[in-house]
């Protein structure tokens, strides 16, 4: 059962479909659930348990996983191109607390190139120090080889420039 509800994780999401309703039998993954208790009654006892590994936390949860299956996918492509890119945004969220998105970008063997979104990522200051230290985190973290970045693009971020372009070239 846990491969079907998986499966139907990645559809819905690859369609773009929200899996949650105002409440957790309103949403769409449990519609869609529902619709295969008809052909399989196996799934109907599963369905009928409290624990059902449909709650709101199971499925953030897979939608993490399936996130995290994505971004190594990503750094891998990335870590096979001769070099690449990165370009990370800073702003302040509602909460007032510091996010900046990492965006990298790399040619295929066709010289297309590619712009992947990697995530968004919270900084716990906005120093520079700080900024290069969550994104050298980053690339590390998706077996990204430093020495392959050649093109990076801090937009907005001015800490970034002047005095601590040490953080930049190491």
């Amino acid at each position: 059962m846990l491969e079907l509800i998986f499966s139907s994780v990645r559809f819905l999401g690859r369609q773009g479909l929200p899996l949650r309703g105002a409440a957790n039998r309103d949403g769409v993954l449990w519609q869609l659930m529902m619709e295969r208790v008809r052909t399989d009654p196996d799934m109907e006892k599963w369905m009928q348990r409290r624990d059902n590994w449909l709650s709101g936390s199971i499925q953030n949860k897979i939608l993490e996983l399936f996130a995290h299956y994505i971004q190594r996918n990503i750094g891998a492509k990335a870590a096979q191109s001769p070099f690449f890119g990165l370009t990370a945004d800073g702003t302040t969220d509602l909460s007032g607390k510091e996010q900046f998105s990492i965006n990298v970008q790399f040619s295929d063997d066709n010289l297309d190139v590619q712009n992947f979104f990697l995530g968004f990522y919270n900084a716990p200051d906005t120093t520079a120090e700080m900024l290069f230290l969550c994104i050298k985190d980053v690339l590390v973290r998706l077996n990204l080889p430093l020495e392959k970045l050649k093109g990076y693009c801090f937009d907005g971020a001015s800490n970034m420039s002047g005095r601590f372009r040490e953080y930049r070239q190491d």
